[in-house]
């Protein structure tokens, strides 16, 4: 059965799945563009590598945020998370540890 939680010895319980209710995919090189997304407003470019995504509506302010990148180069990328409120989520995308904008940031929100 799906979302039985099992093997924890005396310990069982149903798992509640985490749907993403925020997800963003978006070109973060020049002006952002936003490819496809779900309760997103808008992103703003707060510089190279920094963007506020904004959220359709108020959400939990104590939401799960993961993301991904992909670039053109074998650079190591990662993103960090720099503001968490219940209408945006800010965030620093970064390649070989210097601020960058990305061909490809993904970003979704679950709570």
């Amino acid at each position: 059965m799906s979302g039985i939680l099992t093997g924890l010895g005396s310990k069982s319980g149903v798992i509640e799945p985490l749907t993403p209710k925020i997800w963003i995919n978006f070109d973060g090189t020049g002006t952002p563009n936003i490819r496809r997304s779900r309760n997103v407003s808008s992103i703003s470019d707060n510089g190279v590598g920094y963007y506020t995504i904004n959220f359709v509506g108020t959400h939990p302010d104590n939401y799960v945020a993961s993301g991904l990148l992909w670039n053109d180069d074998e650079n190591a990328t990662s993103i960090r998370v720099l503001g968490v409120l219940a209408t945006s989520l800010t965030i620093q995308t970064m390649n070989d540890s210097v601020r960058s904008d990305e061909v490809v940031v993904m970003v979704q929100i679950s709570y």
